[in-house]
């Protein structure tokens, strides 16, 4: 009799401590409410590094039926990219283009974002943006030019805006929005596409009130067929036709490969706000391997 009793407290202790280690992250969200943000993303590539370092806001301007609208917006940037460094130039534009444009993001009452109310007008300004940082780095570095055409690296950087990738990018690891809406506890896993379009398979613990998780890469091989694809359509349109004939043997030489690790841990403020965010990740697409740590400060 003791024994069971003994073995039924034990079996109470671990609900209990499980219990305490279940978090909802649902930030406290009504008009008025301001988070000014920085965001320091070091990336390395091939042996280049870049530092990129935004200022910026997230103001919850309307409260709807259904949710709320989030405004967000890049107040100030500042790059190391030397101006001889054509991928930290262009990662740099990809955040660059996106300065003093106001992303009015729907939110539903967790704040998850949902869509972005002022689509059509962010992508007009941001791809007029886009426009005159591509001149300016085609004048910089006039190399450039012979290998790509403004046309492509416009397609390039642009392809990140479609309304269903800004929304996915809300819900990256890196985001202050990412955990919004979700009962967190340890050995929780979910899914979601990272900001190269991949689809990752994250895993979380709780210890303390601070949510880490790990993630990897989690696609089929037709998935990772249509990555190789879009990648040439990006950047050699000329030779898309050919890949997807020969979609089969590229993959089968085993020159293609992919790979995508992350891991982040986040802090959240006593009104739910993410506080702070520091993640490291690596990228390995197509031969071309990426590592980046983020660092994110809300207040």
């Amino acid at each position: 009799m003791m024994r069971k009793l003994f073995l039924a407290s034990i079996v109470l202790a671990v609900a209990c401590i499980a219990q305490a280690q279940t978090i909802k992250v649902a930030p406290l969200l009504k008009k008025g409410i301001v988070k000014n943000s920085t965001i320091t993303v070091t990336t390395n590539t091939a042996g280049k590094q870049v530092t990129i370092t935004s200022a910026g806001r997230y103001t919850v301007s309307e409260d709807t039926k259904d949710g709320h609208i989030v405004d967000c917006i890049i107040t100030d940037l500042t790059t190391d990219a030397k101006a001889d460094d054509v991928v930290g130039r262009l990662l740099s534009a990809s955040t660059e283009m996106m300065k003093g444009v106001n992303e009015r993001i729907v939110v539903d009452k967790d704040g998850v974002a949902t869509g972005i109310k002022n689509y059509a007008e962010v992508k007009k300004q941001s791809e007029k943006a886009c426009g005159k940082l591509i001149d300016a780095l085609l004048e910089e570095a006039p190399q450039l030019g012979e290998m790509m055409s403004k046309e492509t690296l416009m397609k390039q950087v642009m392809g990140q805006l479609t309304e269903e990738a800004m929304v996915a990018a809300a819900k990256v690891s890196a985001s202050p929005l990412a955990l919004n809406g979700k009962t967190i506890n340890t050995g929780m896993e979910d899914e979601y596409v990272n900001q190269q379009g991949m689809k990752m398979k994250r895993t979380y613990t709780v210890t303390d009130g601070v949510i880490s998780s790990t993630a990897t890469l989690n696609m089929t091989r037709d998935e990772l067929k249509q990555i190789v694809i879009s990648q040439v359509e990006k950047i050699m349109p000329g030779q898309a036709e050919t890949i997807k004939q020969n979609i089969d043997m590229v993959m089968a030489t085993g020159l293609v490969k992919f790979n995508a690790t992350e891991k982040a841990t986040y802090e959240l403020a006593d009104d739910g706000w993410v506080k702070s965010i520091n993640m490291e990740s690596t990228t390995e697409t197509m031969g071309q391997k990426v590592t980046a740590i983020t660092k994110v400060e809300l207040k």
